[in-house]
């Protein structure tokens, strides 16, 4: 084998075994954060959605206390 095939074999043999995982590794952490992203925006919408339930929730609960406990709101700060 010439010394220039010898070169041209080794330098195809360290892309194969560098160039070509490096590649792959990186496609596929690329892929992840797209996936963690999606699931993020996702989660965040579940976290909106339960705080505007909540808010309804004490709304309802102030509209309560209001009635049956008169005065409820200045006894509490006043603690």
């Amino acid at each position: 084998m010439s010394e220039e095939a010898y070169i041209v074999s080794v330098v195809m043999f360290m892309v194969v075994l560098i160039v070509v995982p490096a590649i792959f590794f990186d496609y596929r952490l690329k892929s992840r954060r797209l996936n963690t992203r999606a699931d993020d925006g996702a989660a965040t919408q579940q976290l909106w959605e339960a705080a505007r339930r909540m808010e309804t929730r004490i709304g309802y609960l102030e509209t309560v206390l209001d009635t049956e406990v008169p005065g409820w709101r200045s006894r509490s700060e006043t603690r």
